[in-house]
């Protein structure tokens, strides 16, 4: 755990080749340690995906992150609602469509409160990460990164998402919904979604 957290705060100093050094050697020992299925697991795959992803290496972020959510299985809690907002972060930065992760999204919102399976800190300092990507995203799809951030760390309500156009045109989607599992490319230029 301290090694984790010794990870996120050296990638917010933006020093990311250590923050993925050390997030690997957590991950390590979480795999050494823990059981199959342990929820620190997914967790931490989620902290080593952002931070690929803020490298440029979305093919590794996306395999990452898809593994950590099938790792996740059905306990919905905090650190599956944070893997689905890095799996919408690549997909709106590699220019996949969006909307399943959005659908996605609005389906896990709903549930309140969030479990928090994985004993995470309710805080999700997801600012700094957001400014890495910033200049590969327009800015419609950073606002949209930047409010499912702020609902999931409750600075902001659910309903406010409903001024964010591709937010209120996507359907809800059943968590249970498989992703995809290459990038599909093509999203759409007039909507990040």
């Amino acid at each position: 755990i301290l090694l984790n957290n010794h990870a996120v705060s050296v990638r917010g100093a933006g020093r990311l080749d250590d923050a993925e050094w050390l997030m690997r050697a957590a991950l390590t020992i979480d795999l050494a340690v823990r059981p199959a299925g342990h929820p620190k697991i997914p967790h931490r795959r989620n902290n080593l995906g952002m931070v690929l992803l803020m490298q440029g290496r979305q093919d590794e972020a996306r395999q990452e992150v898809t593994l950590a959510w099938r790792q996740s299985g059905s306990r919905w809690d905090v650190t599956s609602v944070r893997i689905l907002i890095v799996r919408l972060a690549i997909a709106l930065v590699d220019g996949e469509p969006g909307e399943l992760f959005v659908g996605q999204l609005k389906g896990h919102f709903a549930i309140q409160p969030l479990p928090d399976y994985a004993d995470v800190d309710r805080r999700w300092h997801l600012g700094r990460a957001l400014d890495f990507l910033a200049p590969r995203l327009n800015a419609e799809a950073l606002g949209l990164l930047r409010a499912v951030g702020a609902v999931s760390n409750g600075d902001r309500t659910l309903q406010s998402l409903g001024e964010i156009r591709c937010w209120e045109d996507a359907p809800t989607v059943p968590l249970e919904t498989p992703w995809p599992v290459l990038n599909s490319g093509g999203g759409n230029d007039d909507c990040p979604c």
